[in-house]
């Protein structure tokens, strides 16, 4: 984005001083940008997968964490998800949502930030989810204690990322996983 940004203003400024008949050809147009090196995925291995399922259960958000596992979707996804969003009939989740922190501009404003729920940044976002059995147990517990969101504060509201992660931490301190585990780490084991 360092390279495309400027770029990307300078084409514009070009494209507009064509038309106002500045100068001849625009000099950004067929620029090829370097490619970015591939990221190297991270997962569990099987063992490790096993262990850190074996250390959830007596967790806050354990069931999150497995029902992570089995979906592989992404912490802004799972935070999002409504009981309106559930199939059990078809064993189904439509992901269309994801939760988002904004930061408050007025540097007056009394809260920093919020966490609000955006629809989906691309189409390949919106999508269906299979659920495997561990998932519909999961669910059919969350079902006993959420109302509005499958994963939820004990007061209803969204739950808070950062929160998510320091459990994730904690879990896995109980745990002698030496991988760095991330909750996009789960989406990918």
């Amino acid at each position: 984005s360092t390279i495309k940004k400027p770029v990307i203003v300078i084409n514009q400024a070009y494209k507009k001083a064509i038309i106002n008949s500045i100068v001849a050809r625009n000099p950004c147009t067929g620029l090829s940008y370097p490619k970015k090196p591939p990221k190297k995925v991270v997962a569990m291995t099987a063992a490790e997968h096993e262990e850190f399922i074996a250390a959830c259960p007596d967790t806050t958000y354990g069931n999150m964490f497995v029902f992570a596992l089995n979906t592989g979707l992404r912490m802004g996804e799972l935070l999002a998800l409504t009981w309106q969003d559930v199939d059990f009939e078809n064993k189904l989740i439509s992901v269309k949502n994801t939760v988002v922190r904004v930061t408050e501009r007025d540097p007056n404003a009394t809260v920093k930030y919020t966490t609000d729920i955006h629809s989906a940044k691309t189409a390949s976002g919106v999508r269906e989810v299979p659920l495997t059995d561990t998932a519909i147990e999961i669910l059919k517990k969350q079902r006993e204690k959420c109302q509005i969101f499958v994963f939820e504060s004990t007061n209803g509201k969204i739950l808070e990322k950062r929160n998510i992660a320091k459990a994730l931490k904690k879990v896995l301190k109980s745990t002698s996983i030496e991988t760095n585990v991330t909750m996009h780490v789960l989406r990918h084991s």
